[in-house]
């Protein structure tokens, strides 16, 4: 007996959903992947972010870099981003991937100079183990492809000292360090000199930004700037710019 396809297709579909209940990850609406009005926030455009990013200046009021974010780190955002990272959501990657590419392959988006690396920024060993991979790899092979650069793994989390009593910033810098492999040997030279743009999934304080930032540029690298999938938006009264405590 033959089988029509779309109802073999049904079938299965139905079957999956009972082992493995499918929601909007943003607003919860059943049997959905992505809703249209939680995905409304990844059509773009990308904009600039860096003015609103408390630990990212010099501590004189100027940005350490340019940071482009598809969107605010809010609602349907927080929610999709979460689900993706932290809750096996893993069907999400080429959605959020295909919609930085996009927004990277329209040129009046955004002006991200030409650059040779992208760097995702690095995970814990202890995350890595929890969520089963690394996160922010596939994406960044995407966005590596769409502006002619290469992905590379450059940065590890350090922060093997004792931070007590060093400011966020100083905590920040404790915990982000070019790997060994780069820094010497073969290798180095793939990254000295190097225009890089670092990658990330959120933006909230900068801090991790900027202490990546500090580590790429003290072994010869030059930063152009950050690509994050969304940014916190700065709190009510917050003085943009400043140094200062959560």
């Amino acid at each position: 007996m033959r089988h029509d396809s779309g109802v073999l297709q049904d079938l299965l579909h139905e079957l999956g959903m009972l082992v493995i209940p499918l929601a909007c990850p943003g607003c919860g609406e059943p049997d959905i992947q992505l809703c249209g009005g939680c995905l409304a926030w990844l059509a773009g455009p990308l904009r600039r972010v860096e003015h609103s990013v408390p630990r990212l200046d010099y501590l004189t009021g100027e940005p350490v870099m340019p940071v482009w974010a598809l969107g605010e780190y809010v609602e349907s955002a927080r929610g999709t981003i979460v689900a993706w990272k932290d809750r096996g959501r893993e069907d999400l990657t080429g959605i959020f991937a295909r919609a930085l590419e996009m927004e990277l392959e329209a040129s009046s988006s955004c002006h991200i100079p030409p650059i040779d690396l992208i760097v995702p920024m690095p995970s814990s060993a202890a995350s890595v183990r929890e969520r089963g991979r690394r996160h922010l790899w596939p994406i960044a092979r995407v966005v590596a492809r769409s502006l002619g650069a290469r992905p590379l793994g450059v940065l590890r989390k350090g922060g093997t000292r004792d931070q007590v009593g060093l400011s966020a910033r100083a905590r920040g810098t404790a915990s982000i360090e070019v790997r060994r492999r780069f820094r010497q040997g073969n290798l180095a030279p793939l990254v000295i000199g190097s225009r890089c743009l670092l990658f990330d999934d959120v933006v909230t304080t900068g801090a991790t930004l900027a202490a990546a930032r500090d580590a790429l540029v003290a072994e010869g690298m030059e930063v152009v700037g950050a690509l994050v999938l969304a940014a916190t938006p700065p709190r009510p009264g917050h003085n943009v710019g400043r140094d200062g405590g959560d």
